[in-house]
């Protein structure tokens, strides 16, 4: 089998140095290697399906996990800083004005741009992944799931690919530019026309509308 993996290795350089920017050269040919052994181990030539398009997802997909286990949203500390200074000004404004404060207020007293505000705000709060798991079964998650929509290979997948044309259109264009065109909020903000916290906000809220659908 070794030298049945090795005649694909070149694929494996290809999808690494695409995601090269984004994490450890090394790293991300290790996680497509073995993207590409579990690719062997699960093809099934009965279907007649191209092998390099099916090796293809599950490289991407231990690259991707790579990419995300290595490069969570780091920190600044600027940023906690100001995360910090947000929590004290907002509980002190709470109490004063009795009622929850507004970013325009907590800008004001902090001296800040809003959108720095809302940005800061926007990073502390939980993020939805691909990654999370919608049930007890295994790859029962919304990246396993949205990434199999493109053959079609799961029985499931029709769950999804209803759930997926329900949406709007500006949903779907956020969909595609984040995960299928491997997209950043900031640069799917340039291309669709908004902001990056706009982005950021829609996003939880279409992969909240994915996951209550495909659970319900």
């Amino acid at each position: 089998m070794t030298e049945d993996i090795l005649q694909y290795e070149r694929l494996v350089h290809y999808m690494a140095n695409k995601y090269y920017f984004k994490g450890e050269y090394e790293d991300l040919y290790q996680a497509g290697m073995l993207g590409l052994k579990e690719a062997f181990l699960h093809y099934d030539p009965i279907k007649e399906t191209d092998f390099v398009d099916y090796a293809s997802l599950y490289i991407k997909g231990e690259i991707l996990k790579a990419v995300n286990s290595e490069h969570q949203i780091k920190k600044s500390r600027e940023l906690l800083k100001l995360q910090q200074e947000i929590r004290q000004t907002k509980e002190e404004l709470t109490q004063t004005l009795g009622r929850n404060a507004t970013a325009r207020e907590i800008a004001y007293v902090l001296n800040e741009e809003i959108s720095t505000i809302e940005q800061a705000e926007t990073l502390m709060n939980p993020v939805y992944s691909l990654e999370q798991e919608l049930g007890t079964e295994e790859n029962q998650n919304l990246y396993y799931q949205i990434s199999m929509t493109e053959k079609a290979y799961d029985a499931g997948i029709l769950d999804l690919k209803t759930a997926l044309e329900r949406l709007e259109q500006q949903e779907k264009q956020i969909i595609t530019s984040r995960y299928y065109e491997d997209r950043t909020q900031q640069e799917t903000a340039s291309v669709l026309g908004m902001s990056q916290v706009q982005v950021s906000r829609q996003e939880k809220k279409i992969l909240q509308k994915l996951k209550t659908n495909l659970t319900s």
